[in-house]
Order: structure tokens, then sequence, then C-alpha cells
């Protein structure tokens, strides 16, 4: 699809370990882990977020002399050490999974047992589709792709989210080669009438997107059902095809039985499986200790979830929501397709712990808020929007779960308001007025909500709000100008 500046070796080691079993995984792992009171094992990992800085593929970064180097050194080492292989099917209809190898040493043996959870078992005797040597242990970090050779080999770090994503990463790229687009995405069902309503919900790790996919919206049991919660793809003919098969990799900051019950469900059941999550001696787990991180992680199993759907699959796409954390951003708008186009190529919000910790709450920009994307981003954008183009039907929205104003006048957005403003777009109980300044649609009523006080003129002076959203919007079009070739229809669709 694009030219390799390099290509990585396809050369993997001999296993002494075959696709063992979970059971045998947590006995390799014992020695790490600290067992929590429900009988679920918890480790602390040496690096508890994803090395994004260190991070190259060989179609958008140049490949070094050194980086070559260190791979030879990496398959040079094999043979000191013993390896474990596990073999994972990402996908769930036979027509389009695709089998996931990795390579991990012994020693690190956790690795394997969590991402394994995320994913049912695929044949140790077929040849895979994409592999992932890790070797969280290199004296350097290093996190090289390769998309062509479908292979990546990961130096230097034992985080468990780095793995997952070195395989879902290919994942997208291989269904871009197929003429579908890869999301970092979640997707829910609503069947509040005779015809469901799938959503997909855009947004950085840690912004709310697990919160809001999994979210039931106080409807009563069997109307709302999770999908997915991070990585998707929608194909051309509409269907939207899930990537986990067996298991969640969820952010645990602030989990509560009151503000994810569900989740906290599935995250305190012994099948689950805690990282960088603060546990006492006794085994007590308090996921609101951020001694460790405020990155932890559970990996927990869909089957755990009473409101998993029964497939990670959806017919078709009805509405997209695109999560953001911009002070100047109404707490929901309703976007046109060009304009979608718009909210995709800006991916505007704030840096979380689970991306870059040290740039934690800054403002960012990240096209489809998606960081794993190989090869040009306007050319994401071009195909989603001639996807949104084909697909007519799909109600798209801008959705607002930070805070509204700046400083001392500033107003966090509670997620009760967000989830009744949800509902109502569901029950189509919301009525649309258009903004000049924001040349955007946003409501004018909506049930039980102070929408008024959900507009963020409200905590501007006027000239000052004025001000501040002439800047925005001169910021939001020179990143705009970074991407040629993007459609001129989206350019001009700026608000």
């Amino acid at each position: 699809m694009y030219p390799t500046k390099a290509r990585l070796p396809r050369r993997f080691p001999r296993p002494t370990w075959v696709n063992p079993l979970p059971e045998e995984l947590r006995a390799l792992a014992r020695p790490e882990e600290r067992t929590t009171a429900y009988g679920a094992p918890s480790y602390v990992t040496r690096f508890r977020s994803r090395s994004a800085s260190f991070t190259k593929n060989t179609v958008d970064d140049p490949i070094t002399d050194a980086d070559l180097r260190a791979v030879e050194d990496v398959v040079e080492s094999f043979p000191r050490r013993e390896w474990i292989q596990l073999d994972r099917w990402i996908g769930e209809d036979p027509r389009f999974r695709v089998h996931a190898r990795l390579y991990v040493p012994r020693e690190y043996a956790r690795i394997a047992f969590g991402w394994g959870q995320l994913l049912v078992p695929a044949p140790a005797d077929a040849e895979p589709d994409v592999v992932t040597v890790n070797v969280p242990d290199w004296p350097e970090r290093r996190i090289l792709v390769d998309p062509l050779e479908r292979v990546n080999y990961l130096m230097g770090t034992d985080y468990i989210g780095e793995t997952k994503m070195s395989f879902l990463r290919l994942w997208m790229y291989l269904w871009k080669e197929r003429g579908a687009l890869g999301f970092h995405a979640g997707s829910k069902v609503l069947r509040l009438r005779d015809t469901p309503r799938w959503q997909l919900f855009f947004g950085l790790s840690g912004t709310g997107k697990t919160t809001l996919t999994n979210h039931t919206l106080g409807l009563p049991p069997g109307k709302v059902f999770l999908i997915q919660d991070d990585i998707v793809a929608w194909r051309p003919d509409g269907l939207c095809l899930g990537s986990e098969n067996r298991g969640l990799y969820v952010k645990t900051e602030g989990l509560t039985p009151e503000s994810q019950p569900a989740i906290y469900h599935a995250a305190t059941r012994p099948s689950a499986i805690l990282e960088n999550v603060w546990v006492g001696p006794d085994g007590r787990v308090d996921f609101g200790n951020y001694e460790l991180t405020t990155n932890g992680r559970a990996v927990i199993l869909l089957e755990e979830l009473p409101n998993a759907a029964p497939s990670i699959d959806a017919p078709r796409v009805d509405q997209i929501f695109f999560i953001t954390r911009n002070p100047l951003v109404p707490a929901l708008a309703r976007l046109d397709h060009a304009q979608a186009a718009v909210a995709f190529m800006l991916g505007e919000s704030v840096e979380t712990s689970a991306g870059d910790p040290s740039r934690a709450g800054q403002a960012v920009r990240v096209v489809g808020t998606n960081p794993f994307i190989i090869g040009p981003p306007q050319d994401e954008g071009n195909a989603f929007l001639a996807m949104l183009e084909k697909a007519s039907h799909v109600e798209c929205y801008l959705v607002n779960t930070g805070s509204l104003g700046e400083g001392g006048r500033s107003r966090k957005i509670q997620l009760e308001e967000t989830v009744a403003l949800l509902r109502a777009v569901a029950e189509g109980s919301v009525t649309w007025v258009y903004d000049r300044d924001l040349r955007l649609e946003v409501p004018a009523s909506a049930p039980g909500v102070p929408v008024e006080a959900l507009h963020p003129r409200a905590y501007y002076k006027p000239d000052e709000f004025q001000e501040r959203l002439a800047q925005l919007r001169a910021d939001r079009r020179a990143w705009l100008d970074r991407f040629p070739g993007l459609r001129r229809d989206i350019v001009e669709a700026l608000y």
C-alpha cells in the first residue's frame, strides 16, 4: 500500500512452551503475583504506559542502522532463553479473523497470560498472519513495526498494553489494505424499539470511551449491550467487526460499583487480571489509590459482563459519537458528515496517563483519536468521509466529557449529564438549533438536562468567547493544513 523505508526480518525463536493453558501461564508467573482478596492475580510492571515516543513503523518512520542492529541482536539472543509461544484469533467471524502469534521469554509469562485472556486460542500448527516478538528486559526501549512483513519487535517494555496494541495496530492496517477502516472506538447496541441502534464511540484512552460504551443509560436490563470497547473495523458493506473476542483491557482509574457497575463486577472476579492496581499485603484492592499509576488496568472477561452482546460484530453503524475534551465545545453537538470528517481529523482531546503520562491534562490532537494509524492520516480522513457518504443514514455527534470554560469560571460536565444527553439522543427527544458562533447544531432542549448551562458561552465574557473561538478555529485550520491531499470539502466544513 505504501513504500517502506526498511524491512524487518521474520525470524522467530524456537519455543519451549507452545500454547500453554491460562493456569499454566499463571503458575509460571507466580513469583510476580500478588493475589487479590477476590482470588485474582495482580502484577506490577516496570513500565506502566505505552512507549509511544519509542515507536517506529517502516512506512512512516526512518528505520536506522541502530534499529536493525538491535533486531539482529535480539534474534541472536533467541537460543539463550526459554520462550513461550501463544497463538490467538483476533476477531470472531471465521471469514475475517486474523491469526496472531506472540513470542515472549518464560520470565514474562504474565504478559502472555494477560494478553491471552483477551482472545480465543488459535492452532499452533497454522501459519500466523501477524507476529510479535517481545523482549521486555532488553536494555533499551524500541518498538519496531513492519506492516508489510506483519511483524513487531518490542524491546525494553513489560506493559501488557504494548503487546495488545502491537497486534491490533497491524490488524487495523490489514483492514485498511482490504478497503476497510480500523478505528480506535468502542461499539454498543441499543434496543429501544423494534429497530436496534448500533453505535460507535471514538475517543483517546482515559477520556470516557469505555465508560460511555459500557453505560446502560439508566435503561432497563436487556436494552443496552456492550459490543467492543477499544478497536473495531468498519467495512464498506457496513459490517463493523470487533477485534477482542474473549476479554477487555480496561482502565481502572476511578472504578467504583456506582460509576461502572458492570466493569467493577468483572474486575473483582477471580477471572480478572490486574496490572499496576494498588493491592495491599492482605489482598485488598483499592482502585482509587494511584501510588503506582493512574493508568491501572484490568483484563476482564466478556462473559463476566452482564450486558455483553452475544457477538462482537455489528451488522451496521447507525450513530457515531466523537468524545472530546475542549473548554469551547458544548456538552453535545450534532454534526453533518463533512463536519464529522473534520472531527475525525481534529481528534481533539487531552492527553491521559494511558498515552504520555508526562503530558497528562495537556490539549492534544490525534487524527481519529487513534495513535495507531499507519500511513498518511489524510487518507484515513478522506476514506472516513467516503464511508459516511455511502452510509447516508449514519448520524454523527460531538460529546464533550471534560469542562466548559477555563480558570475560575470553568464547570465540569458531569457523567450524569452526558448520560442524560446520550439517552435523549437515543430516544429522539433532543430538539436542535443552529449556533452561528460555534457553526454547529446544539441542543435547544433535552429532557431533564440544563442545556444552557452546558454551552461554553455561559463561562466566558462575550468578547472573550469570540476571541477564544477565533483562535481555536485558526489553530484547527493550521492543523488541517498539515495534511496535503485532504478533501477540500472537509477543510471547508471546519467549525
